[in-house]
């Protein structure tokens, strides 16, 4: 892209005084005067020209790298109309679009400046600190629904009843200083007690919170349950973690419990043993002063004999030096949640066999069949899953409830598989009912199983709906008094309530004369007068 100019210029002089010499216009080509002979100029200007060629090609390539990083940002432009309706409206539609962006980023900045204000006064005020909680159950999916209770350890008075959010997430914003008390209460669930004192500045978030539900088996660790050094007697810290678990109690009425004393591996076995025993013992005695019922609580004390963690560091042993409860004894259905008990319980049974009019009562009579909805198994399985037990028990309370009602408890399946398997499968799923109810204290006299496998369909097998129908529990009635129905008051959401009606019966009044009406006749040589 450029161009060189040389300028040769010969003098004849005498052969003493002659002198050779280049002016090179170009300063890429420093060539000061030459002497010798012609070939050393010819180099000379080929170095030149091959600096100038190379020169030339580098930038050839550059051009060629902008060319190409231009092709790739390169935009397409639109090119407005200028006159005319169109033009209108794309002014207009720019306009829009450029106040859609500008509300945005206004948003998007006034989000920011939120929630820099809020990091800056959490940040500032010394006195208030934020934690974060997160509640989970055994498989660490997400619980809501629980009760949360903040108390001030000093004052033991509650300074906050957060709500549970979506994800089982708890926030509190408490003062920070202090030592609190969270406790963590949802119905079938053993409650958690912990406490911590908030640090002030940014948010914590302290470890997931599992919570284990009601079931036999199921050890809590009572965390704020205080003794003096190699003493038995309660420091007054504890009583809030011991009402805490005679609430339990309370809730649960067939909840059984063992109290456990533990301690860490220092001094004689024999002395921690006897030490842990009265340390349960005091939690008891305590738990019976303040109403519980005494034959549902049991204590023992094991020593050293069942550390959490390692008795080789301060720390460990004080994890070791615990006071636990243990359930011994609980009803099934407190081992799910009252809002599926609820549920469960308004739509535990129908009536299709035979189909009922429109009446709001049904007659308990020999023949009538009545399908168990809410009892499941687990598939090709004859255990009966805990959702059923509340469903059962309406079942237990009207035997109960009619003592002269005897049933049948039959079992079906769909056609899936071998019927020869859905035989025996039938029979035994009556079977494990059956035993339920007994095990409820019903007579087991008044009950008989028995299996059809898929061999009574209600519904048609070739649907999913139809095959989920057929598996199923019916009860037939053998024998009842006469006089009892059952109300089946169905509304818009086809629920149903259960009410059993006794019938009256009208005695035939006995009359003696015209128009004379006697209760009690009275009988006067051998006939009624």
């Amino acid at each position: 892209g450029s161009t060189s100019e040389f300028l040769l210029s010969y003098v004849f002089q005498n052969k003493k005084e002659e002198e050779r010499f280049v002016k090179v216009e170009d300063p890429r080509v420093n060539i000061a005067a030459l002497s010798g002979n012609g070939k050393e100029f010819t180099d000379s200007m080929q170095l030149a020209n091959n600096q100038i060629k190379a020169d030339y090609d580098a930038s050839q390539e550059e051009n060629k790298k902008l060319k190409e990083e231009l092709e790739k940002t390169k935009t397409t432009l639109i090119i407005p109309p200028t006159t005319g309706k169109e033009a209108d409206e794309f002014n207009l539609a720019l306009a829009a679009k450029l106040k859609a962006i500008e509300e945005a980023n206004q948003a998007e900045i006034d989000k920011l400046k939120a929630e820099l204000e809020k990091s800056k006064a959490e940040t500032n005020d010394a006195n208030t600190s934020s934690i974060t909680i997160r509640l989970v159950d055994e498989k660490n999916n997400p619980v809501t629904g629980a009760q949360v209770k903040v108390t001030d350890v000093a004052s033991n008075t509650v300074i906050a009843t957060p709500k549970v959010e979506n994800g089982g997430y708890i926030l509190l914003s408490v003062p920070s200083g202090k030592p609190i008390d969270i406790l963590i209460t949802k119905s079938g669930y053993l409650y958690k007690s912990f406490n911590v004192t908030p640090e002030s500045g940014p948010g914590k978030k302290l470890d997931d919170i599992k919570l284990e539900k009601v079931e036999v088996g199921k050890r809590l660790i009572m965390n704020n349950i205080a003794f003096d050094v190699n003493q038995s007697k309660l420091g007054k810290g504890s009583f809030q973690e011991l009402d805490n678990a005679l609430k339990l109690l309370k809730d649960i009425p067939s909840l059984e419990i063992e109290i456990s004393g533990h301690t860490d591996n220092l001094g004689p076995a024999e002395g921690n043993e006897k030490l842990s025993r009265l340390r349960a013992k005091a939690v008891r005695d305590y738990m019976i002063a303040k109403g519980g019922d005494k034959d549902r609580i049991t204590y023992k004390g094991y020593g050293s004999r069942q550390p959490i963690a390692s008795n080789d560091t301060k720390e460990g042993r004080k994890e070791n030096r615990r006071t636990e409860f243990q359930v011994t004894k609980v009803a099934p259905e407190y081992s799910i949640s009252s809002e599926n008990a609820k549920e469960t319980l308004t739509k535990i049974l129908e009536t299709p066999r035979p189909k009922s009019s429109d009446s709001t009562s049904q007659a308990l009579e020999v023949g009538k069949k009545i399908i168990a909805n809410s009892i499941s198994f687990d598939v090709s399985e004859t255990t009966l899953q805990k959702e059923s037990f509340v469903a059962l028990d309406v079942f237990v309370k009207l035997m109960k409830d009619i003592p002269s009602l005897e049933i049948e408890v039959s079992g079906h399946t769909d056609n899936l598989g071998s019927s020869k398997i859905n035989q025996e499968l039938s029979v035994q799923r009556a079977k494990a009912v059956l035993d339920y109810i007994v095990s409820k204290g019903v007579d087991k006299n008044r009950m008989t199983y028995k299996g059809f496998g898929s061999s009574d369909p209600i519904e048609s097998n070739k649907t999913i709906e139809g095959r989920k129908k057929n598996r199923r529990i019916e009860f037939e009635i053998l024998k009842v008094a006469p006089g009892y129905s059952l109300g089946s008051k169905v509304d818009s959401a086809n629920e149903v309530d259960l009410k059993l009606k006794p019938k009256a019966i009208k005695k035939k009044r006995q009359y003696k004369g015209k128009g004379t009406y006697q209760k009690n006749p009275i009988k006067i040589g051998g006939k009624k007068k």
